[in-house]
């Protein structure tokens, strides 16, 4: 009897886990549905054979032995644009007869520009009646809209299911080519009064006469559409019960993807400083939060008094990207969180300081007083004794010729160190592209090149291109001695001599620390430009490396925002300024190579006063304080 308990309670535990391993691309199915994600050539067909047959391709997916109802993924992660919208409802020219479909049914604010979604085919492919034992799925994600119409069934352009092509899908021009287009029109439920496809409250109650389907929220309740619309609980399960003969019940769902947390934090910046109590201005967004879908996309900062690693005070009401700070009275640090499902999971930023400092109250005293006869090179002065109190000290030093009550001239920090910094280099294979001012889109990834100049022919133009250079490690308000642009030709350029950089004017985007690029329509253009550009004009153009004119002054706008810290990342940004047509050069991108494009700067720093000073010759007396 112990054995047989064992074995019970072991099969008990295979069936459970089986249901919580639902995901996107496997929603949770009961026994008379099942899923399946690599159907058959044909996929969505009916079962029309014979004399009655509209197509030449038969026939579609089934559901099996026990004849179930099928899911079959059709997108994940499908970001809706308005293309996709009208296709997910009236599909394209010959799979539809070029009519107005119904509306699709819309759930919790339906489909919108910009939406995250999986896109999901649901049906029942059998001559089988599943009015009384119906298929139900509960989705990973919440539905946002039902297809129950022929026409909100067919192809659209955003599948990517690598399993299904449009093949797989019924064509309406071909039936009405065979005089079956009514045939055809019948791939749907059929309802006691399906009244042109406008939502009746007979359409989801449960009978065993006639065609029915139920959306339904996670606590069982029936979410009815009224008017086309439901605005209420989450909807998560579809049921479907429908008698099917040869001509199939297709349905459409699309659900919001399954919640993911975010990857990256983003950066802040905007570090302050002030002697006494001030009032800090905004933290900025350098970097906006990356990765994770579904969920609420949530923002909330965080404050400490102690150190940069906390521990750390949420802030109420900060649900933004950006955060302005109430006025401080000692040093504190700030960090911003972000989270998709759980605050639990959320990734953060590295803290920003806002220094509140305070003056000493004793300015401690030199000494080494020194004569000469004639003009003479001083010794050190000499720190006798430190100032007293006081934070993050500053030393200042002064000169007078008049006596020692001044007038006064302040004397400048001495000059720093010349650096180099390391060859910088373009790192992934979107942080360059280049775009046409003919067209809307950028060629951001999966390209060998980046063509700069002026292309003839229409649909092209002048071009704009755009490298990113990830941890460029100058610090804020470095004095830039010079800035250099390395590329190497790739193919062939037409008359690259008469390219003008002016041609390419050469500047950088307008930001702290700047994003990555993307095939988005106008990704370059639109960046905001510095006020400093330079005229690149190419007067000779070699196989190998080729350099640019030095643009010292783009790159010194850049660190010398208050926001820039060092190792942020500088987008220079390239357009054509007056190139003869169909003039330009190919260089190449990202190609993890030394033909890589690449950025060489160097600059100067200054050094802060010490508390001691050496002066220079002097011709006549002089009185020095700190």
């Amino acid at each position: 009897m112990r054995k047989l308990y064992l074995h019970i309670l072991f099969l008990f535990l295979v069936i459970s886990s089986s249901y919580y391993t639902q995901t996107a691309s496997n929603p949770s199915v009961n026994s008379y549905a099942t899923v399946v994600n690599n159907p058959t050539s044909n996929a969505f067909y009916a079962q029309i054979t014979g004399g009655k047959s509209f197509t030449n391709s038969c026939c579609g997916q089934q559901g099996g032995s026990s004849k179930k109802i099928v899911v079959t993924y059709e997108s994940l992660n499908l970001t809706l644009t308005s293309q996709l919208i009208t296709e997910l409802k009236n599909s394209t020219s010959t799979y539809s007869d070029g009519g107005t479909a119904p509306n699709l049914l819309s759930f919790n604010g339906g489909l919108n520009v910009g939406d995250v979604v999986n896109v999901y085919m649901v049906y029942l492919n059998d001559n089988e009646n599943r009015r009384s034992n119906y298929g139900e799925i509960e989705f990973e994600g919440e539905i946002l809209s039902v297809g129950m119409d022929w026409q909100h069934t067919l192809w659209f352009s955003g599948i990517n299911n690598p399993n299904l092509g449009t093949s797989d899908y019924p064509r309406w021009s071909y039936a009405n080519s065979a005089n079956k287009s009514k045939k055809f029109e019948d791939r749907k439920f059929e309802p006691n009064t399906y009244s042109s496809g406008s939502f009746q409250n007979a359409w989801d109650n449960q009978n065993t006469s006639k065609d029915w389907f139920q959306c339904v929220a996670a606590n069982g309740s029936i979410c009815s559409p009224s008017g086309g619309s439901y605005n209420g609980n989450a909807v998560k399960k579809f049921r479907l019960g429908c008698s099917n003969g040869t001509k199939g019940d297709f349905f459409r769902i699309i659900t919001t993807t399954g919640c993911q947390e975010p990857t990256g934090s983003g950066s802040i910046g905007n570090p302050q400083n002030n002697c006494g109590s001030f009032n800090p201005s905004t933290i900025t967004n350098t970097s906006s939060s990356s990765g994770g879908s579904g969920g609420t996309a949530t923002y909330f900062w965080q404050y400490s008094t102690s150190s940069s690693s906390g521990p750390w005070t949420t802030i109420g009401s900060s649900n933004n990207s950006t955060y302005d700070p109430s006025t401080i009275s000692q040093t504190t640090w700030y960090r911003r969180g972000y989270y998709r499902c759980n605050s639990s999971a959320a990734v953060y930023t590295d803290a920003v300081e806002m220094t509140v400092g305070s003056n000493p109250t004793d300015a401690g005293s030199i000494g080494n007083p020194q004569s000469s006869c004639n003009s003479f090179d001083p010794q050190p002065i000499t720190n006798t004794s430190s100032p007293i109190g006081g934070t993050n000290l500053t030393y200042l030093w002064e000169y007078s010729i008049n006596s020692a009550s001044g007038s006064w001239t302040t004397i400048a920090p001495p000059t720093g160190n010349t650096v180099s910094i390391p060859e910088e280099v373009i790192m992934t294979n979107t942080d360059d592209g280049f775009e046409y001012d003919g067209q809307n889109g950028t060629y951001a990834s999966g390209i060998a090149n980046i063509r700069l100049g002026n292309r003839s022919g229409s649909g092209y133009g002048d071009t704009w291109g755009g490298m990113r250079f990830t941890t460029v490690p100058i610090p804020q308000g470095a004095t830039i001695n010079s800035a250099i642009l390395s590329v190497t030709p790739y193919g062939t350029s037409t008359n690259p001599t008469q390219v003008r950089l002016k041609i390419y004017e050469i500047y950088a985007e307008a930001v702290d620390n700047s994003t990555t690029f993307s095939n988005a329509d106008n990704n370059i253009r639109n960046r905001s430009a510095t006020s400093a550009q330079v005229d690149w004009d190419i007067s000779s153009w070699v196989n190998g490396t080729n350099t640019s004119v030095d643009f010292s002054s783009v790159i010194q706008e850049i660190v010398n925002r208050p926001g820039w810290s060092t190792n942020n990342a500088i987008n220079i940004l390239i357009k054509d300024d007056g190139s003869t047509t169909g003039a330009h050069i190919n260089i190449y991108q990202n190609s993890g190579s030394s033909a890589t494009p690449k950025l060489n700067v160097t600059y100067t720093t200054s050094s802060p006063h010490s508390s001691t000073y050496d002066p220079s010759t002097i011709t006549q007396t002089t009185w020095y304080r700190r």
